[in-house]
Formats: structure tokens, C-alpha cells, sequence
């Protein structure tokens, strides 16, 4: 592969861009292309693939990436690899912000009882071992 195709890869769209990496890197062949794909991975220094894609297929990219590593030679495995890489950059942002969702959500749902609200909307009060849960609902006077 040219020049001229890393080139007509990297004007394609961003979506566009993720999925001919990706094809790339399931062929049978794909030793084949190890350089065009590394050309277009790393042109000026990853800008030129990552502008503009989205999280996720920069997630589902560096994946990609990741599990073909051994189609690359040694120094362009350090060079994916390298903390440096704007690729495994993204990758990392979205892993961490993912991981934070994650505990956010975890952390709404061990929200006490008595701090969220019913399904009516109205907050429940603590019942107390003398009062039934039907009893606790209902509106003191």
C-alpha cells in the first residue's frame, strides 16, 4: 500500500476511518497492511485519525489495535503502546469516565431510603419497629 491510499483514508470521515481500520486489522492478511495501518494510526503524531471520532470507536479502535498488537513491528508496538499515543490517550479519558459513571450510578443506588424519593415523589420517613411500612406512608396530621 502507497502513500496515496493512507492519504485517501485519512480524508475519509471519521466513521468511515474506524471501520476501514478495523477491516484491516480482522483480514488474513493483514501483515499485509501493517504499514499503511501504522501510517495511518500515528500521521502527525494520531491527530490525523483520531480528529474527530467519536469515544467509542476510539475505544473499539485502540481495542482493535490492541488485539492485532503482534501484526506490528516491535518499535511500532512501543510506539501504540506508549502513554504518548493520542489514541491510547482517548482510550484511557473514556476508560476513566466510563469507571466514574459506573461508580456514580453504584453510589445512587446505595442512596439511603430516606433520601430518595417514593414513587410518588414525596419522601418517604424512616419507619420504626413499631410502625407497619403502611402505617409510615401515610401523612401525620
Amino acid at each position: 500500500m502507497s502513500q496515496s491510499i493512507v492519504n485517501e483514508v485519512l480524508a475519509k470521515k471519521p466513521k468511515r476511518r474506524v471501520e476501514w481500520v478495523q477491516k484491516r486489522l480482522k483480514e488474513d492478511l493483514a501483515i499485509t497492511h501493517r504499514d499503511s495501518l501504522y501510517e495511518v494510526l500515528v500521521r502527525k503524531e494520531g491527530r490525523a485519525f483520531a480528529a474527530d471520532i467519536s469515544g467509542a470507536d476510539a475505544v473499539r479502535t485502540y481495542n482493535a489495535v490492541l488485539a492485532a498488537i503482534e501484526l506490528f513491528t516491535t518499535k511500532q508496538q512501543r510506539h501504540l503502546q506508549a502513554d504518548t499515543f493520542l489514541l491510547r490517550k482517548i482510550h484511557s479519558q473514556e476508560q476513566e469516565r466510563h469507571k466514574a459513571a459506573q461508580a456514580k450510578a453504584k453510589a445512587a443506588v446505595k442512596k439511603p431510603a430516606k433520601d430518595r424519593p417514593s414513587p410518588s415523589g414525596l419522601l418517604q420517613r424512616p419507619t420504626t419497629q413499631k410502625e407497619s411500612p403502611k402505617m409510615a406512608q401515610r401523612p401525620q396530621s
